[in-house]
């Protein structure tokens, strides 16, 4: 198992209500995260994985995010535990999607890259494609804001993992900083605007065995939800939601494991399925 390890200490001061990065440091574990996605390895533990502060977090991703060689074509949101985000605090968060992972699907089974030795995962989600930008300030985010701001919702799947060698990921931030813990985007089908409220069915199936299924009420209420909060959660992290982005707007079913060679099928009641069969990347890459 070939490692990429990273032992500095990343450290922030507070004065007066404004945080103070130490930049080497920060730009340092940036460039260590993007090294080992690079060449396809594992990150070792990060020694500041349990008491990584978010604003460090986010300014690693930023600085990360700036070295990899491809565009941003949007973002994913995701969902932290109340322990990691704690009390009175929306736990959303949200990570790069970059343009050569974005991959629009035409109902063959999907060939998808995962890092053999690394964590894995399949996330069933609603998928947005922006209309407009959202700016630092903007009005109420209404029926009829989204309405202007949303040019089409599709279903899909967001591949999950980061790289890292970490057990504990679940308590702390550290996969904000390892680029929001996205590894790529599968667009489905389109939902028609007239079927945006309709109630719907999700389930995920790995290896022909049903892992997570949900009664979806309305995918406009989860999806306008989670780009309202992701943005109020973010805004203050000089993030920018370009007119033309995806947005992946979090997993419905669960975040469920996958490891090398298993097979997926991921169901959006009356919609095409979504099917994938992973694959080592370093293989993938070669063939």
């Amino acid at each position: 198992m070939a490692i990429v390890s990273y032992s500095r200490e990343l450290s922030t001061n507070k004065l007066k209500g404004v945080f103070l990065l130490d930049i080497a440091p920060v730009h340092h574990a940036a460039g260590m995260l993007v090294k080992g996605r690079r060449l396809n390895r594992l990150v070792e533990r990060l020694d500041v994985a349990r008491d990584l502060p978010l604003e460090t977090a986010y300014a690693i991703q930023k600085s990360a995010t700036g070295l990899w060689d491809d565009q941003v074509a949007g973002w994913k949101i995701g969902r932290l535990p109340a322990s990691v985000s704690g009390p009175g605090s929306t736990p959303r968060f949200i990570g790069p999607i970059f343009s050569k992972s974005v991959r629009k699907l035409s109902g063959a089974i999907s060939r998808v890259p995962v890092l053999n030795e690394g964590q894995n995962a399949v996330e069933a989600e609603f998928i947005v494609r922006l209309a407009k930008p959202l700016g630092k300030t903007q009005p109420i985010m209404n029926h009829d804001f989204w309405l202007e701001h949303i040019a089409a919702i599709h279903v899909g799947v967001e591949l999950a993992g980061n790289g890292l060698d970490v057990c504990d990921q679940s308590i702390s931030y550290i996969q904000i900083a390892a680029f929001g813990n996205n590894r790529g985007l599968l667009v489905g089908d389109r939902i028609p605007p007239h079927r945006y409220r309709w109630p719907l069915h999700v389930t995920t199936a790995i290896e022909g065995e049903i892992v997570g299924s949900l009664a979806v009420a309305s995918p406009w209420n989860i999806v306008t939800t989670a780009l309202g909060e992701a943005f109020e959660e973010t805004k203050a992290f000089d993030t920018t939601f370009k007119a033309g982005h995806w947005v992946a707007t979090g997993a419905l079913t669960g975040i469920h494991p996958i490891a090398c060679d298993q097979n997926a099928i991921v169901q959006f009641e009356g919609y095409d399925s979504i099917e994938m069969v992973t694959s080592d990347i370093r293989k993938w890459q070669d063939a």
